[in-house]
């Protein structure tokens, strides 16, 4: 990771998680889901109070890359009994490939091994192959498939998965 740090996120980093994730989103999913159910996510899962309380929920692992005090990528989850539940990883586009979402990712397996973790799962759209390579590059594997509705869209997700190593 160049000249960046990782931390546990803060109320006060919102407006950029909001940005950061509006960014990751577009580049991810312009050409895979709808504008309407991208618009939706967006609007629902980074609406500014919710984001707030998922950062100072004491169950949620929330942890933000920055350069500069600036942030340029974050990633949120929770565990489900022995099972860490990374629900998402994202980092600007133009930062893919400096180590920031390797970092990000490294950060919340410790987490997730100090609330007494043992495995992690982690939902890919299947149609994300960014995704699904960034996961596959780190030795999770998809464990399972489903079919899900997204803000009334039809997706396949995969099921990324494995141990919590270290």
């Amino acid at each position: 990771m160049s000249s960046g740090q990782i931390r546990e996120a803060e109320t006060t980093d919102v407006a950029e998680i909001q940005s950061v994730a509006t960014a990751g989103w577009r580049e991810t999913y312009d050409e895979i889901l709808a504008e309407e159910t991208i618009e939706n996510a967006l609007a629902e899962w980074y609406e500014e109070t919710g984001l707030r309380g998922q950062i100072e929920n004491d169950t949620v692992g929330y942890f933000v890359a920055e350069v500069n005090e600036s942030v340029v990528g974050y990633c949120s989850g929770s565990t489900d009994g022995s099972t860490a539940v990374l629900g998402a990883l994202y980092v600007v586009p133009d930062r893919w490939g400096a180590g920031f979402g390797t970092a990000l990712l490294e950060r919340f397996e410790r987490w997730a091994r100090e609330q007494g973790c043992t495995d992690i799962q982690i939902a890919v759209l299947a149609d994300n192959d960014v995704g699904s390579r960034f996961y596959e590059a780190r030795g999770y594997s998809v464990q399972d498939r489903e079919t899900e509705e997204l803000f009334g869209e039809e997706v396949s997700i995969q099921l990324f998965g494995g141990p919590l190593e270290g």
